[in-house]
């Protein structure tokens, strides 16, 4: 209680600030809850001070009250600050939030015709939104007030299409192709069709880093390899889980570099990333997602667009001394675990997961 979260009524989009991102493209709209894929939960970097009226500052809960968000003057756009008492860190809400929204749904008929001259008709159902437009203006600097005017936007987040013709219709199908080569390649997660462009933005290869090891197996405790099904995440190759699978010299999924420096891991002495030399994407550990679902493939350096710099959460103790001296075992615990936290094979055997541990002392199945 107590907090809020701000949401572009237009996109469903909520108010972000991001300290791991360069100075001045810190403060911007991203997914509720903090997830690219839209499937994240409550995000203290979203969350703001409010509990009644039509004032509030702008400073996000994950800063304890140290950062606020005001306008640039020279950008004009919001922008990150540190908070002293003054008057442009608070802004105003048209009227106090009491803004009335009615939504209706529209329909639209669209005829299009194929190469063979087959015509279909397409009937596509918006959601239409009438609400009344809610000025947020900096005190001091109020331009004059909007309240009673109405606008009316179409929104194609819900859209519900049907498609009608005396003919079978053609089949749309996207246009962007891959290696599979029939134009589109599935996946498991968000979205179910590969994006290429986005993945190759999500996992550049880093060509400048360190490379303690370069395409080896790791195994369990039970002697398997640690797998990914690259099509077994998302559009982005984000999200895929590991499997513990029978070592297979061929397998490309059972490769991994273990990078020590890098873009994704700087002044980092004692650890390592560990990342897929199939995909180039991080081993990861969210205790955000549900119990089952941590342990994951995910944009090196922890953002999904791949412009993320150092993730806690992609980092494993990895000894600095010399390979003749490194331990011929290590746990894989998390940084962001705080050495509480190891990966281990989940209760099936087939999965790698993570339970609770001393990493100190990590049992033999750890």
């Amino acid at each position: 209680r107590g907090f809020a979260l701000l949401v572009s009524s237009l996109t469903n989009a909520c108010l972000d600030f991001d300290d791991r991102r360069p100075a001045g493209n810190q403060v911007f709209l991203f997914s509720c809850g903090g997830r690219a894929d839209g499937d994240g939960q409550t995000r203290d970097s979203q969350l703001f001070a409010f509990t009644s009226g039509n004032t509030i500052k702008l400073s996000p809960k994950r800063t304890k009250g140290a950062v606020c968000i005001v306008r640039n003057a020279q950008t004009k756009l919001l922008d990150q600050k540190t908070c002293n008492g003054s008057a442009t860190e608070v802004f105003t809400i048209g009227n106090g939030g009491a803004n009335a929204v009615v939504t209706t749904s529209a329909s639209a008929t669209r005829s299009t015709q194929n190469a063979q001259g087959v015509t279909s008709t397409k009937t596509v159902t918006f959601r239409t939104t009438v609400t009344q437009i809610v000025t947020v203006t900096r005190n001091g600097n109020a331009p004059a007030a909007a309240a009673a005017t109405t606008t009316t936007t179409r929104s194609t987040a819900a859209n519900a299409a049907t498609t009608s013709s005396t003919t079978p219709a053609p089949t749309q199908t996207p246009t962007k192709t891959t290696s599979s080569g029939n134009g589109v390649t599935s996946v498991s997660g968000a979205r179910g069709i590969l994006d290429p462009t986005a993945a190759a933005q999500s996992h550049r290869r880093d060509d400048t880093a360190t490379r303690a090891f370069t395409a080896v197996t790791i195994k369990s405790s039970s002697n398997k390899c640690l797998t990914i099904n690259q099509f077994a995440g998302d559009f982005r190759l984000n999200l895929i889980p590991i499997t513990l699978e029978t070592c297979d010299a061929s397998n490309p999924g059972q490769k991994w570099d273990v990078i020590t420096n890098g873009k994704h891991i700087t002044n980092q002495p004692g650890f390592a990333l560990i990342v897929s030399s199939l995909t180039n994407g991080c081993l990861n550990f969210d205790p955000r997602r549900a119990a089952g679902d941590q342990v994951l493939i995910f944009s090196c350096g922890g953002r999904a667009d791949g412009d993320g710099a150092t993730a806690d959460s992609q980092l494993f103790p990895f000894p600095a001394n010399t390979p003749t001296n490194r331990p011929a075992s290590l746990p894989l615990a998390p940084q962001n675990g705080k050495k509480a936290i190891c990966f281990a094979a989940d209760s099936t055997g087939a999965k790698l997961g993570a339970e609770a541990c001393n990493a100190a002392t990590p049992n033999a199945g750890e």
